[in-house]
């Protein structure tokens, strides 16, 4: 099965081997930010992203910049899950900033680590990809690439990368 970002109808798709396009996630028609539609049934939900990855137990993880129309005042990265229940949560992130661990403009706070995921503030995404035993791995892409893992214990880690600037 195939799962791809459809930014034109705003949903989340997938082609099974059969041939049938269907949508998982995202109401279409609109984008939405932040946590709209968390707890509820993903079909409702209102997304804007366009990275997809699968677990192990058929969950769907996607990141979400919340930096979009109308709401450029608000700032961050999410990562949600869809369910195999198909009801999407927010499981890391924040819609109140980013984190840097360089220069930025305007001014972010540096990055933090070993802490609960959930809540957090995220460097950009430059991808996704979920392990057999269900840990998230991601690289940010912003000062310093640096690659992050969220546990299935829910706590963000950095496992590669600098977390300093230097000249």
């Amino acid at each position: 099965t195939l799962y791809f970002s459809d930014n034109v109808a705003i949903r989340f798709r997938k082609i099974t081997p059969d041939g049938i396009i269907t949508s998982f996630f995202g109401m279409g028609g609109q984008a939405g930010i932040g946590d709209a539609g968390d707890g509820g049934p993903a079909l409702q939900a209102k997304f804007t992203g366009l990275l997809v990855a699968v677990g192990p137990d058929g969950s769907v993880y996607t990141q979400q910049p919340n930096s979009v129309p109308p709401n450029f005042g608000k700032t961050g990265w999410r990562f949600r899950k869809i369910g195999t229940d198909g009801i999407v949560r927010t499981i890391a992130g924040t819609t109140d900033g980013f984190c840097s661990f360089g220069p930025s403009f305007p001014p972010s706070p540096a990055c933090e680590e070993n802490v609960p995921a959930f809540g957090t503030r995220l460097e950009s995404v430059a991808a996704l990809e979920v392990h057999s035993d269900g840990t998230l791995y991601f690289p940010s892409s912003r000062f310093f690439p640096t690659v992050w893992k969220i546990g299935t214990d829910g706590i963000l880690r950095r496992i590669a990368g600098r977390t300093t600037y230097v000249d």
